[in-house]
């Protein structure tokens, strides 16, 4: 999907590119599935997560879409309190 769209963000300032997905993310107009891989799975801090690929605090400032990233298949997603 993302190669349909990609000339198209690109054409927008940061900013406004980061607002688009937010809002894409907030309607689930982004719906992928996944499958888990047992190979990939980390432990760290006594916590298990499915994969080692996270996203920063910075991408949710708010923790409005934490949820549809992890079904993006991030591992963790760190969101600012």
């Amino acid at each position: 999907m993302f190669e349909k769209i990609r000339s198209l963000i690109f054409k927008f300032d940061p900013e406004s590119a980061h607002q688009l997905a937010i809002k894409a993310l907030k309607t689930n107009m982004v719906s992928v599935k996944l499958k888990n891989y047992d190979c990939l799975k980390v432990k760290f801090f006594e916590k298990e997560v499915p994969n080692p690929i996270g996203i920063a605090a910075g991408f949710d400032k708010n923790a409005e879409v934490y949820n549809s990233l992890f079904k993006l298949g991030f591992g963790f997603v760190e969101v600012d309190p």
